[in-house]
Parts: C-alpha cells; structure tokens; sequence
C-alpha cells in the first residue's frame, strides 16, 4: 500500500496508529494532518539488513502542520535525513515515546527539554558527541538510547533522571563507567559495551536495583563481564568475596612480615652472640640495659659479660661456685624436661579426647571450636616457652663445661711449664669467660 492508501485506511477506520515508513517518502503527506486521532505516528523503524533501502523514507524536515497531531503520544522518525533536532514537536503536549535514532544530527539542541512529557527517547546512531544539560529535565524519561554515538561522557545533570530505567550507551567512547550512573536510583538496564571501560569501581554496588550491567566488548576480564551481568546481588558478592580476599591477603602478608622481623631479630642476636663471644643473660635476655650485677641463673659473678645488658664477669679458677652453678643448671635442665614431657603428653590427651568426641555431636558450634582452638594454642605455646628454656640450660651447661675444661687445660699447661721453667715476665693468666 502507498501513504496514501495507508492514509485512507486509517482515516476509515478511525484507527489511532498508522506506519508509513517504507513509503519512500521525502515529506510528509499534508492528508496526514487530517488524523487528529493519532496517537502513534511511525514514519521511521529500525529496518533489518535485508530489507529495500529504495523504499526508505529520507524525511529532513517537520512541516508546522504537525502540531495539529494533539493526541500523538509515540512519533518514530528513526532512520530519516534529519539533520537538526525538530523543534516542532514541541508543540505536541502529550508526546511520550520519540525515536530520532539514525539520523544524522550530530548536536541536540536543548529545547529537547520542553518535550517534559518524554518517557522513551532514543537517540542511537545520530552522531553526537555532546549531550546538552537540559537533557536532565526530561525527569519522567524512563528508557534513553544513546547507543552507536561517539560521547566520552554524561552531563551532570543526569543525576535528575530519578526514574530512568534503562539507559543504553553501548557503542561509544567510554572508558570509564559513567560516575553520574551511580546516582541514578531506579536504573535496572545499563549498557555499556564494546566502549573502552578497563575499571570495575566498587560504586557500581550503589545502584541496588541494577538487573544488567552490559560491558562485554570492553578491555575486562570475563569474569567480571559475566558478574556485571548477573545485576546487583552478584556484583555485591563480588565485591564481597573481593574484599574477604584482600583482607587475607593483607593478613598473610602482615603475618608474614611479623614473622620476617622475628627471624632477622633471632639471626641478629645469634650472630652478634657469634661474634662477641658471650653468654646470653638470663636475667636480660640479651635485649635490656640492667645496671648492677647479673644473675645468671640465679647465680652472681663480677664481671660476667653479656652483649645484652654490658655486665662482665669471669672465673679466675675452677672453684666451687663454677661446680654449684653447673649443679643448678643442670638440675634446671631436667626438671625443664620433665615439665615438656607433662605438656606434651597433656596436650596430645586434650586433642584426642576432643577428637574422640566429635563424631557424636552433629555439630560443632563455632564459639566451641575456637575455644578449643585457643586452649591447643595455648598449651603448644607453653611447650615452645619450655624448650627454649631447655635449650638455654643446654647452653649454659655447655658454657660451664667449657670453662672447666679450659682451667683444667690450664693447670695442666701451668705445671708443665714451672716444670720446664717456661715463665716470662709478662705471663698473665687468662680468665675463662662464662
């Protein structure tokens, strides 16, 4: 059928929609204008590729005449010659749905915002790089097309879409999610792909009514495509998950540096022992300043070097207070390994009357479990405590030993020596450090 013939037909009818596109048609017929019924004028669509584009209309301009259309709620103008924004329909006061997609405009004109009653508008296709402030006016706008255009950004104005539903910007020169997005309350339909987006922010968790957020096409990683288009829950446990992981991972990192500074302290106070050559005290643990004398192990001495505290001591002679101090060490020494023997046997009882009881409780609630924790935790850090202990009872046994040993060495050499009259003059008899 041709427009008019189209024409005829509604106006016989009294029909309150009429398609003419793909009518070939430059102009619109003024027989049109007779319709005042009308309240859908479709002179434009979306046309499959397979279809006559001779028979396309190439309309690029609005006579006046079409104010006349009171009644008109939906005028689809998709895919025509228009160059500039048809100021005209703003005349139309019940227009709801406007289709300008494909058409070459290239600027919108902010009188856009006198059409207030605008629920659906697309604008895909036309070219604009710039969208006008005004355009947040349209505060009844429910779905905006923006697809298939070059814009790198929204107006801030956009914040004032409060009802916006759908908002398509796919096809552009994003490379950012748009920050006024994030305000837009009501948006459940946001699409955004094949742009140039290479971010995830976590603000995209504000729009608690997103359904689908379209990003395929952009420089992400799949698995954030695939969770941005699941809506809002996914993304939340996204993030979720996201944050749980960063916090282990700072935990473990945090744990591991603890454990670095105490190995490099260890290695630290081992080799500066190596290398001063002296006990470690007892009383100082080779870490504080203790003016006065040293105990170590309880026991006295002038002069007992530690690199710890500064005090210095020495035995002159294999005396009687070197054996007593080798008597308490070693007694120290055993009692210390009667002690780990008790821990350790009361440890391993603790955890198998505990692991012998849990396969009769259907659960086990999780206070319960790390207080058991805790309690394990506790005995294993005594049983560490003790055989530190043990081992610095070995030391000091060790140390003594070697302090015989060498006055031995020394009343043997000093008999030798008068023996075979080897003194000089300036022979003085080294003390043995403890």
């Amino acid at each position: 059928m041709t427009a008019e013939e189209r024409i005829a037909f509604t106006k016989s009818r009294n029909l309150t929609q009429i398609d003419l596109s793909n009518c070939g048609l430059t102009e619109i017929p003024e027989s049109i204008f007779e319709l005042t019924q009308l309240r859908t004028l479709i002179l434009g669509k979306k046309y499959a590729p397979n279809e006559d584009k001779s028979k396309r209309n190439q309309i690029s301009v609005l006579p006046i005449e079409i104010s006349l259309l009171k009644n008109l709620e939906g005028l689809g103008l998709s895919f025509n010659n228009l160059t500039e924004f048809p100021s005209i329909i703003t005349n139309l006061p019940r227009l709801q749905t406007l289709m300008l997609n494909g058409n070459p405009l290239h600027l919108l004109s902010p009188e856009i915002a006198k059409v207030r009653h605008l629920r659906i508008l697309s604008l895909g296709n036309c070219g604009l790089m710039n969208l006008p402030e005004e355009l947040g006016e349209l505060r009844r706008l429910k779905v905006l097309g923006l697809a298939s255009n070059e814009l790198t950004n929204l107006p801030a104005s956009f914040h004032q879409l409060r009802f916006l539903e759908q908002l398509g910007l796919a096809n552009n020169q994003f490379d950012e999610i748009p920050s006024v997005a994030y305000q837009l309350s009501e948006l459940q339909v946001l699409g955004l792909s094949n742009n140039q987006i290479d971010s995830f922010p976590k603000e995209i968790m504000r729009m608690k009514r997103l359904q689908k957020l379209d990003l395929k096409g952009n420089p992400l990683i799949p698995k954030i495509i695939n969770v941005a288009a699941k809506g809002s829950q996914a993304i939340q446990y996204y993030f979720s998950q996201k944050a749980s992981q960063q916090k282990k991972r700072l935990q473990d990192i945090v744990e591991g540096k603890k454990a670095a500074n105490e190995r490099l302290k260890l290695q630290d106070r081992f080799f500066r022992l190596l290398k001063s050559g002296s006990t470690i005290c007892a009383v100082c643990d080779g870490q504080k300043q203790i003016s006065g004398f040293i105990g170590h192990l309880n026991m006295r001495f002038d002069k007992d070097k530690c690199f710890g505290c500064e005090g210095e001591g020495v035995a002159d002679e294999d005396n009687e207070e070197i054996h007593k101090l080798l008597e308490i060490c070693n007694e120290r020494k055993e009692r210390c390994r009667d002690f780990i023997i008790y821990l350790v046997n009361e440890e391993q009882s603790f955890s198998k009357k505990i692991q012998a009881q849990r396969p009769n409780q259907a659960i086990l609630f999780e206070e319960t479990r790390r207080s058991i924790i805790e309690i394990i935790q506790k005995k294993r850090h005594q049983i560490n405590i003790r055989v530190q202990q043990f081992s610095n009872y070995q030391f000091y046994e060790q140390k003594i030993l070697i302090a015989l040993y060498n006055h031995h060495l020394k009343r043997i050499t000093l008999v030798e020596k008068y023996e075979n009259d080897e003194f000089g003059l300036d022979f003085v008899s080294p003390a043995s450090n403890l």
